[in-house]
């Protein structure tokens, strides 16, 4: 079981879903009690787009087989909606209010609806009655601190987690992430460093690293990482992208096409990859190739309708183009979703500066 577990682990960090559930199966079957088994196994074989009905099934087996098991009845409750879910969960904490994973799943299904406060109240407890034996639930609470604005204490729980066990390398991933969120660059491109040489495949972690590096100024680092995390699957849309941004951000020739090359390995596999399409048109934007650009961010508007950006930008290659009319009727669509918009209130005043509206302008 912990051999299959291994690779299934290793399959998830490099994104390959498929292996991964596959993998997850495999440890099941050789130890059906494996609790953290069962929760990325669900979490991968519904990624990978398996029948709910089946998975549904697998777990009705599951309770037959094992009717005294109370774990299972909790992995089959995380398949259902989280109001059904919720009120079967309350019957259990009455009955099994000493058992650290009913409180753990009244948390997961109280993160699930966006409810951070009960979630942290339930992860607690949860912590309380299994503390330093369950990192899932120590990452679980962290993210439900995170979702309750209580990030600075998520951060604290974590960084104290990882120093008393430097192993835990998921812990440590969160931690980086967070940081991150927090304009804390250094220490975030630090975490995410040590959590690649204890999982060279992780590739969540390659990403934080890069961004890290990008805030930090130190964007040769960030595509360094990125190369390497390219290397080990190209086939990762999010991995491809954050490495055609990094060499757009070059803003040279020869980074252009870089860029261009990697955009397009994305869309010949998701053609409707608006945040392919959106880098596609930034480029031809820099290249002044002002109407295929207005091309890419209107397929980018129609994937994505209530994208101010990509509305924005649509306004914005119209403008250089000197159709001003139309890009004011973009940038007013830009702010009537968002008033707060920076880009779209300096653009609509640049269309009315051009035509002398000065005060209009000012405004």
């Amino acid at each position: 079981s912990k051999e299959h577990f291994e690779e299934a682990m290793v399959a998830r960090e490099e994104r390959q879903i498929d292996a991964a559930a596959t993998g997850f199966w495999k440890a099941l079957e050789a130890d059906p009690l494996n609790y953290h088994a069962h929760v990325h196994y669900q979490e991968s074989a519904l990624a990978a787009g398996d029948p709910l009905s089946e998975i549904k099934a697998d777990y009705d087996k599951f309770i037959e087989d094992y009717p005294a098991q109370v774990c299972f009845k909790l992995h089959r409750l995380r398949l259902e909606g989280t109001e059904p879910r919720l009120e079967a969960l309350a019957k259990f904490v009455k009955s099994h209010a000493k058992f650290a994973d009913v409180h753990l799943e009244v948390g997961r299904a109280h993160l699930a609806r966006g409810e951070a406060k009960p979630a942290v109240a339930a992860l607690t407890k949860a912590l309380a009655l299994k503390t330093g034996t369950r990192g899932d639930i120590l990452v679980m609470l962290a993210e439900a601190e995170h979702a309750a604005g209580k990030t600075d204490d998520a951060m604290k729980r974590l960084d104290a987690a990882v120093k008393a066990k430097p192993a835990a390398f998921e812990a440590r991933l969160v931690l980086a992430r967070l940081q991150l969120l927090s304009s804390m660059a250094e220490p975030s491109a630090a975490n995410a460093d040590v959590v690649i040489k204890q999982r060279p495949s992780y590739l969540a972690a390659f990403l934080i690293k890069s961004e890290a590096l990008v805030q930090l100024g130190k964007e040769d680092e960030a595509r360094d990482a990125l190369s390497s995390a390219y290397r080990i699957n190209k086939e990762i849309n999010e991995v491809v992208l954050a490495y055609a941004d990094l060499w757009a951000r070059m803003e040279t020739d020869a980074s252009y096409q870089q860029a261009t090359k990697l955009y397009g390995e994305v869309l010949e596999r998701d053609e409707e990859s608006y945040r392919a399409l959106y880098g596609l048109g930034w480029v031809l934007e820099r290249l002044e190739k002002y109407e295929e650009a207005e091309e890419k961010y209107r397929e980018v508007a129609g994937i994505k309708p209530n994208s101010v950006a990509a509305i924005n930008s649509v306004g914005y290659v119209l403008f250089k183009q000197g159709r001003v009319s139309e890009a004011q009727v973009q940038f007013k669509r830009a702010l009537d979703l968002d008033r707060t918009f920076v880009s779209a209130q300096t653009n609509l005043g640049a269309t009315l500066d051009a035509p002398a509206k000065y005060s209009d302008a000012i405004k």
